[in-house]
C-alpha cells in the first residue's frame, strides 16, 4: 500500500531534499510541497494526504493553532513535525493534540525520515534518536520500574516501532494480547495513549536510541 505524503516548509532547500529522500522509495508517494499552511487547505479538501510532514518554523502560539485545526478539519491526517529543536513540554503538549512524529532537522534525514514515515502513517508515535535524546536527559530519577518482564519486553519491541501485529509475532501471542497488554501498561504509567508510553519509557531511559 502505498503512503501518500505533503511537504509544507518555508525553506525550499528542505523540501527539494525531503523530495529526494522519498524518491527512494516506492511506497511512498509525495503528492504536495508547499511553502506555508495557508496553501495547503484546498488540496486536503479534495486530495487524500496519509502524512503531513510540518516544517516547523512558526511561533509555537500559531503552530499550536494549527495542529488543533488540522485535527479539527482533517481527523485522518497523520502529522510528522520537523523542527531545529523541541522541548520535553513541547513533545507532551503536541502528542496531545495528535502529532505522531518528531524529527529534529539537523538528523541524518535520508536515514531518518523514511523510517518515521511508516509507524506515522499506521497512526503510531515516532521520536528520532536525537528528540528520544532530550526526553532522557529530562529523566526525572525514577528508581522503581513498575512493569513486569513481559510488560517491559513489549515496551522495548515498540521502541523498535514494531507493530503490534509484529510485536505479536516476536513474541508468540496475537495481536489481542499485545493491545490488552499496551492497555495495562498505559494504566500502569498512568499515561492516556499508546504514544505516551514510548515518551515515559524515553525519560525513563528504558529505550536505547541509536543514533
Amino acid at each position: 500500500m502505498t503512503t501518500t505524503l505533503a511537504v509544507v516548509d518555508n525553506a525550499e532547500l528542505t523540501r527539494i531534499g525531503i523530495r529526494e529522500i522519498i524518491s527512494a522509495s516506492d511506497k511512498i508517494r509525495l503528492i504536495g510541497e508547499f511553502a506555508c499552511l495557508e496553501e495547503v487547505d484546498g488540496f486536503f479538501q479534495t486530495t487524500t494526504v496519509n502524512v503531513l510532514i510540518l516544517g516547523n518554523t512558526l511561533a509555537y502560539s500559531k503552530l499550536i493553532q494549527d495542529i488543533t485545526r488540522l485535527g479539527q478539519q482533517f481527523p485522518d491526517l497523520k502529522v510528522l513535525l520537523l523542527a531545529h529543536s523541541f522541548s520535553v513540554e513541547q513533545i507532551e503538549e503536541l502528542s496531545n493534540l495528535g502529532v505522531l512524529g518528531f524529527v529534529c532537522k539537523d538528523e541524518q534525514l535520508a536515514d531518518t525520515l523514511l523510517f518515521a514515515i511508516r509507524p506515522v502513517a499506521r497512526g503510531e508515535l515516532f521520536i528520532s534518536p536525537c528528540v528520544a535524546s532530550v526526553l532522557l536527559k529530562a529523566n526525572q530519577n525514577h528508581e522503581d520500574n513498575p512493569l513486569n518482564l513481559r510488560q517491559m519486553q513489549v515496551v522495548r519491541y515498540m521502541g523498535h516501532y514494531l507493530s503490534p501485529q509484529e510485536i505479536a509475532m516476536k513474541m508468540g501471542v496475537t495481536a489481542s494480547s499485545i493491545y490488552s497488554l499496551q492497555h495495562r501498561i498505559r494504566q500502569v504509567l498512568g499515561v492516556k495513549t499508546t504514544g505516551q508510553i514510548l515518551i515515559e519509557a524515553m525519560k525513563r531511559g528504558w529505550i536505547e536510541q541509536e543514533g
